[in-house]
């Protein structure tokens, strides 16, 4: 038994050296464990031959579970205890840091290198935690956000590399960092859907999360040259879930602060276009008409080469047909009502503010059916006696 403790100490030490070695340096200890076992074994059929009774040979099982699991164990674990003599303590493997911030940045760049994302990840984050003053803490902080994208966790990403950009202000590529967040957040634009926590599956589209990393982008780099596209993906969303309200004041964000910019014109004419969604989804919005023809016209008078001129002035037309049949349609309700006079001031306004709508053709003849029957002038008479 004596044996069988000192070999599984021995495969014990064996393994702990290969797990404190990155998977470039690590070798293998599968004959030694395969030679524990045999010994393991050996010694229990001795105990179970030398035993009397019944009770011997449930303690050589009890005995044989034990090391079974034991192995299994060794075999599995990743929290392996050694003796380190520096100390004078026993020391988990994971905890265990280089003696400066440039070695320990290599060792998880070997991890890194042979594809275990897990075990660099874990080392350039004990880089960070242990060095945090280093240079090499901006790199690893990066690091930790590349093998998070490896690993299938975009959101922890994201969050890596904001906090580069927050902590580290002279990282050496801030626009490497800024581009990857905008990657992030445009997978989710395009609809790549949300890990669900704790389940393997994806679930959910997150365009929600797009808008607030696109923003987020925009808050910590607002000088960017990528902030104007940031911004206007965040306000293409936010229309695009007929949130026309929030979509505005994001385009009009930025045709503040990035007026020179090419996403000021697409701004200009996406706030048009808000406005037009918005009278089209209400029966009649006076209100919204005007303002969407008001930033049709700015947007054709401002960029009268602009690449949107053609669709500014066909929505400018359907504006014109949709305030026709308004105020058409006003005009029916009072002659319904035998309110001619008010029924004759909107087929006016139809005739004169819309005279190329098709809308002006059957306020004409509604104008001429009333003058034909006289229901005007009964009106007035009534009104005057």
């Amino acid at each position: 038994m004596f044996l069988l403790q000192a070999e599984t100490r021995k495969m014990t030490r064996s393994k702990v050296n290969a797990r404190s070695r990155p998977p470039h340096e690590a070798q293998t200890d599968s004959a030694s464990r395969s030679w524990v076992c045999a010994v393991g074994v050996t010694v229990i059929k001795g105990r179970i031959k030398a035993g009397h009774g019944t009770m011997k040979v449930r303690s050589s099982f009890l005995w044989a579970v034990i090391f079974v699991g034991c192995v299994g164990w060794l075999g599995t674990a990743g929290g392996a205890w050694i003796w380190t003599r520096e100390t004078g303590q026993f020391r988990n493997v994971n905890d265990i840091i280089k003696e400066n911030a440039r070695k320990q940045l290599e060792y998880a760049e070997g991890f890194e290198k042979q594809g275990d994302f897990k075990g660099a990840l874990r080392e350039y984050k004990k880089t960070v935690k242990a060095f945090p003053t280093a240079p090499e803490a901006a790199t690893a902080t990066f690091k930790t956000g590349e093998c998070y994208e490896k690993l299938g966790k975009p959101d922890a990403a994201f969050k890596s590399y904001q906090q580069v950009l927050e902590k580290y202000p002279s990282f050496s590529d801030p626009k490497e960092v800024i581009r990857r967040q905008l990657a992030i957040a445009d997978e989710y634009y395009k609809g790549k859907r949300r890990p669900f926590p704790l389940l393997k599956f994806k679930l959910f589209k997150a365009r929600g999360a797009a808008i607030e990393y696109f923003n987020k982008v925009v808050e910590t780099a607002p000088y960017s040259e990528l902030a104007a596209d940031a911004k206007l993906s965040a306000a293409q969303l936010q229309q695009g879930k007929n949130r026309f309200d929030e979509a505005i004041e994001s385009y009009e964000f930025i045709l503040e602060y990035y007026r020179k910019t090419k996403a000021a014109e697409t701004a200009q004419f996406q706030i048009a276009i808000c406005y037009y969604e918005k009278a089209l989804r209400a029966r009649y919005d006076e209100q919204a008409i005007s303002l969407a023809k008001t930033h049709f016209n700015g947007y054709v008078e401002k960029y009268p080469e602009g690449e949107f001129v053609k669709e500014a002035r066909e929505k400018l037309v359907a504006l014109d047909e949709k305030k026709a049949r308004g105020a058409f349609e006003v005009g029916q309700y009072y002659e319904k009502k035998k309110a001619f006079q008010s029924a004759m001031m909107y087929y006016t306004e139809v005739l004169q503010r819309h005279p190329l709508s098709s809308w002006a053709v059957k306020a004409e003849e509604r104008i001429r059916e009333m003058e034909g029957r006289g229901v005007l002038k009964q009106e007035e008479s009534k009104k005057a006696s």
